[in-house]
C-alpha cells in the first residue's frame, strides 16, 4: 500500500481474489470521471472500497508493423500509460474521498474485464459514452453484456450527466431512489436494493410500473373490458410490493408511484428524469426487467435522463416472504 499525492491511502493489485467494493472504469473522458464521483459516493455511503479500473489491448497488428518498421507503442508503455491516468484522475476528482481506493490495470477486453471483476464486486459503475475503452463502446453490445452477464449490480450513468457531475464535481443527493418493478422475484431483488440505496440516502423510495400497450403487441391480448381489472391487479401488487418493502426498510418513506401505460422504454425514460438512481432487475416476465435485455436496453442507455443501476437475482431468504403480502401469490420466480 503506498499513499497518493493527495494523502488518499491507495493500492494497485491485479489479484482479484480480494474484495474490489465499486469498480468504477477510467478512459479520461468526461464521462468515466462523472462516473468516477458517482462511484466514489456510491462506496462512501455503502462504507465499500473504491477500485478505479483501467484496461488496455494491442492493435492485432502491432507485430505485423513493429517488423514493418513503423512505431507501435510497447505493452509496457499503455500499462504506464493506464496506471498514469487512473492517478491523474484520482488527483483531480477524490481529494476528498476518505475510503480506501485501489488502483486495477487489466490487458484485455473491458467487457470481458468488467464481467471477470464483478465476481468480486459490490457494483459496477461506468460512463454511457466516451472516446474509447469502457464508456465510448457502452452505446453498443456492452451495455447489453454488462448487465446479463454482471454477478453484481451495475450502474451506467448517462453522458449528460456525467459530463455535469465532472464539471460541478458535486453530485445530486436530494433526489428520490427510484425501483421499477415488474412481478417478478428478480425486480424484487432490485426493490431491496434500491431500498437499502434510500435509507443510506436517507431519501424517499418511489416505486413504478410498466403496462406496455399489449394490444398491439400480440392480437391475443386483453380487450378494454379487462383493461382497467389489469390495472387494478397491477396496483394491488404494487402495494403488497410496497408494504414487504416497509416491512425491512421501515426508516424508509416509500412511496407508489403507480402504474405507467405506455411503452417501456418512454415510461421508463420519463421516470430516469426525477430519479437519483433507478433501480432495476436484469431480467423478468415482462414490463421493465425482461425487456431490459434486448433492444430497451440499447434505448435506455440513449435515452435515460438519470443514473440507472441493473441488478441481477441472487438467493435471498426475504425474496419468499414476499407471497404473504397482496399480490403475492402472482409472483413470477426467478428462471436461472
Amino acid at each position: 500500500m503506498t499513499t497518493g499525492s493527495n494523502g488518499i491511502s491507495q493500492s494497485s493489485f491485479d489479484d482479484s481474489d480480494e474484495e474490489l467494493g465499486v469498480v468504477v472504469g477510467i478512459d479520461g473522458s468526461a464521462s468515466s470521471h462523472g462516473a468516477l464521483l458517482l462511484a466514489a459516493a456510491e462506496a462512501t455511503f455503502r462504507g465499500l472500497t473504491l477500485t478505479l479500473l483501467s484496461t488496455y489491448s494491442l492493435s492485432p497488428w502491432s507485430d505485423t508493423a513493429l517488423k514493418a518498421g513503423h512505431g507501435m507503442a510497447s505493452e509496457s508503455f499503455l500499462r504506464q500509460q493506464s496506471s498514469d491516468e487512473l492517478h491523474h484522475a484520482q488527483d483531480k476528482y477524490l481529494s476528498d474521498h476518505k475510503g480506501r481506493i485501489h488502483h486495477v490495470v487489466r490487458f484485455g477486453d473491458p467487457t470481458t474485464v468488467l464481467v471477470e471483476l464483478s465476481a468480486h464486486a459490490d457494483l459496477l459503475v461506468v460512463g454511457a459514452r466516451g472516446r474509447g475503452g469502457f464508456v465510448g463502446r457502452l452505446a453498443g453490445s456492452v451495455a447489453i453484456a454488462l448487465p446479463r452477464y454482471s454477478e453484481c449490480p451495475v450502474m451506467i450513468v448517462p453522458e449528460h450527466v456525467a459530463a455535469d457531475v465532472a464539471v460541478d464535481h458535486q453530485p445530486d443527493f436530494s433526489s428520490p431512489v427510484v425501483v421499477g418493478v415488474d412481478g417478478s422475484e428478480r425486480s424484487l431483488s432490485a426493490l431491496l436494493l434500491g431500498a437499502e440505496s434510500a435509507t443510506l440516502r436517507k431519501v424517499p423510495l418511489a416505486l413504478v410500473r410498466v403496462l406496455p400497450p399489449v394490444q398491439r403487441l400480440v392480437p391475443w391480448g386483453p380487450g378494454s373490458e379487462h383493461h382497467e381489472a389489469l390495472v387494478q391487479q397491477l396496483n394491488t401488487e404494487l402495494e403488497g410490493d410496497r408494504a414487504w418493502a416497509v416491512s425491512h426498510y421501515p426508516e424508509v418513506d416509500i412511496r407508489v408511484e403507480g402504474v405507467s401505460e405506455g411503452a417501456t422504454v418512454d415510461q421508463l425514460t420519463r421516470h430516469s428524469e426525477y430519479a437519483q438512481v433507478l433501480y432495476l432487475g436484469s431480467k423478468g416476465r415482462g414490463g421493465f426487467a425482461g425487456w431490459l435485455l434486448g433492444s430497451t436496453a440499447d434505448g435506455m442507455v440513449q435515452q435515460a435522463r438519470g443514473p440507472i443501476t441493473v441488478v441481477p437475482h441472487w438467493p435471498d431468504g426475504r425474496l419468499a416472504g414476499r407471497r404473504d403480502f397482496p399480490g403475492g401469490s402472482n409472483l413470477h420466480p426467478a428462471e436461472e
